[in-house]
């Protein structure tokens, strides 16, 4: 996710909650300036245990900041698992 400053002062990501637990998400340790852009990054290690039997997927997440007017903001992640797909080669 790409998260951008359009407020007059800086804003630091405290913290990242997701729904379900277990998802991984990395964000940067430093304030985002006003008008700068940085990226909350999410990893999911074993998707399938999150998965419904069609293999959709939805993580929520809750970001946490230092900013007054919107100190939580809310993600949502959706996508789907499917089995690959077999590719043929030309020869």
């Amino acid at each position: 996710f790409q998260f951008q400053n359009t407020g007059a002062v800086p804003v630091r990501i405290t913290a990242v909650r997701t729904i379900p637990e277990g998802v991984e998400v990395s964000f940067p340790d430093r304030p985002v300036f006003t008008d700068d852009v940085a990226a909350l990054m999410v990893i999911v290690d074993d998707v399938s245990a999150i998965a419904r039997p069609n293999g959709r997927f939805q993580v929520a997440l809750s970001v946490e900041t230092t900013d007054a007017e919107q100190p939580i903001k809310s993600l949502l992640l959706r996508g789907r698992v499917g089995a690959p797909t077999e590719t043929s080669s030309a020869d």
